[in-house]
């Protein structure tokens, strides 16, 4: 990926948390998509989303290949 900020941003946060591109969750589904992602704004959406599921703001989920972020459910 040629978005260094991102990617420094990306390596702070996978050290933090100890993540890593190859855990099977949505943590490692979100890194994957940021590794890959065409144009920076795709991959900072990826990656603020992550930062988002992380600190529990957001749930995600897969859909037909779309990856969804939406407030969890409460109750």
């Amino acid at each position: 990926m040629p978005y260094t900020r991102i990617q420094e941003q990306l390596t702070a946060l996978m050290e933090a948390h100890s993540l890593s591109a190859d855990d099977t969750g949505v943590e490692g589904l979100l890194i994957r998509l940021i590794d890959t992602a065409t144009d920076p704004q795709e991959a900072q959406r990826y990656l603020t989303g992550l930062k988002q599921h992380l600190r529990g703001d957001v749930s995600v989920s897969v859909l037909s290949g779309d990856v969804l972020f939406r407030a969890p459910y409460n109750g």
